[in-house]
């Protein structure tokens, strides 16, 4: 019965295997559905299953073995896992390779084909909360050092990694390693975090596949809206509720728009776009975006998909008032996430929402948790050139490409012990797959998870 089970498996994937056989694939495959059904979901801390987080810590150590016994794991923040190389070679360059473990909650259960968190395979994917974003990533990197140092494969750095808890909500985690490295005195030659993928090159309007690296990221803020009037019973209201108030404020924050910008990881990605385009004009465009900037910003911002590369974006995503229907609601709160462009300001933003607002009655503040990062990292480097050489032995075809990240990662926490920092997961998202992060029947190819673990072996050694 395991025979034909395997041989099932393996039809279904038709891929071709590099350092490993059909059973370790298949463990492989195995090792990421049970890590998929531990429901490590991400809350406010009051409401987080810690035992579920303790307990897929435990199964990392049972699951891989020999990478705990060549590897110091720390735990940091309570949740989070450094796990530091015992033996390192002077000469070697440092890696750190981030991932988390943490997921989204199910916001809509009913839309889900699959039970969430039960890490079904059909169709040639493997579905579950956590397998795009980001538990395929923690498990790959293990996969792949746990079979390098079985088989004693040579490594070609001195390889971290740190894998945060509270991604999703704070990442205090990541701050925390960060912390902890920089305190240990070490500096690293590259930092790779998720961010981007393997996409289809039509979202840019070019033939083939693009396998997307962050060299930078946006920056976010949440502002806090507050509308503070008098309550009582809605028999007696008064010219304008605390929600009435709050909503013309919403409204005139969302009318608010900002001027678009081609910042250095756009025109990083504009220019090797041209570099590898066949028709001469579009190459001469690109290449020289710099020149065109007025027409480059217009065609973007013009485009919903590409219109957050270019200028800092904003959505009201949480709003709060009111008890009863019958009862006037004495406060009421709006909660608006920007997503803002690595040379913003974001003191410069509420002030100016502020002031369009013009309201004394509503009161506009950043929550805590903001980020602003500034680090710009190039793909021209020696790391840069590790990275790209790694996914073209997978992805021989794929056109690779910096851009600006548009989402945050944990990444932003490490800027001042690194040199250089990507962020992509090369394993191939296409069409709805891409909204099923944060979505409903979140999947990965089984293929490109295999793909994924050859990656990090490439990435791990000489």
């Amino acid at each position: 019965m395991r025979i034909l089970f395997l041989l099932s498996f393996i039809w279904q994937l038709g891929v071709n295997f590099l350092y490993a056989d059909e059973e370790h694939d298949l463990k492989a495959i195995q090792s990421l559905q049970k890590a998929i059904r531990f429901q490590t979901v991400s809350h406010d801390h009051s409401q987080m299953a810690y035992d579920e987080f303790n307990a897929f810590l435990n199964y990392l150590k049972e699951t891989y073995p020999t990478v705990f016994s060549h590897y110091k794991g720390e735990v940091v923040e309570g949740y989070s896992l450094l796990l530091i190389p015992l033996k390192v070679e002077a000469h070697f360059k440092n890696y750190l390779f981030l991932a988390h473990y943490d997921v989204v909650p199910i916001s809509a259960p009913k839309n889900w084909t699959v039970s969430p968190f039960a890490g079904e395979i059909k169709d040639g994917f493997l579905y579950g909360r956590g397998a795009l974003d980001d538990k395929a990533s923690l498990i790959a990197c293990l996969e792949a050092m746990e079979a390098m140092l079985k088989n004693s494969h040579p490594v070609g750095a001195n390889v971290y990694f740190a894998f945060g808890h509270d991604e999703e909500v704070a990442g205090n985690g990541a701050r925390a390693m960060a912390a902890r490295l920089k305190d240990l005195g070490l500096f690293f030659d590259l930092v790779l975090d998720e961010g981007g993928a393997i996409v289809e090159g039509s979202k840019l309007k070019v033939s083939g596949n693009l396998a997307m690296v962050g060299v930078a990221e946006k920056g976010f803020m949440v502002l806090k809206l507050s509308a503070n009037e008098m309550g009582g019973h809605s028999s007696m209201p008064p010219e304008e509720t605390s929600i009435e108030v709050l909503a013309k404020a919403v409204a005139k924050a969302h009318a608010v728009d900002f001027s678009t910008h081609l910042t250095d990881p756009v025109l990083q990605m504009l220019e090797n776009l041209g570099l590898q385009t066949e028709n001469p004009f579009k190459a001469f465009f690109l290449k020289n975006a710099k020149w065109f900037k007025p027409i480059i910003t217009f065609i973007l911002d013009n485009n919903k998909d590409t219109r957050p590369m270019i200028k800092t974006v904003k959505a009201t995503t949480r709003i709060l008032g009111g008890n009863k229907v019958n009862q006037l609601p004495q406060s009421a709160q709006a909660f608006i996430m920007f997503r803002t462009l690595p040379d913003e300001d974001i003191h410069q933003i509420k002030n100016r929402i502020e002031s369009v607002i013009g309201d004394t009655r509503v009161t506009v503040e950043i929550m805590p948790g903001y980020s602003n990062p500034k680090q710009v990292s190039r793909l021209d480097t020696e790391s840069g050139k590790k990275l790209i050489s790694s996914i073209k032995k997978i992805y021989p075809d794929v056109r690779v490409l910096p851009y600006l990240t548009m989402a945050g990662t944990d990444s932003r926490s490490y800027a001042e012990i690194s040199k250089a920092t990507y962020r992509i997961n090369p394993i191939e998202i296409y069409g709805k797959d891409l909204s099923s992060i944060h979505g409903h029947d979140e999947r990965i190819k089984l293929s490109s998870f295999l793909n994924f673990i050859k990656f990090y072996k490439y990435m791990f050694g000489p």
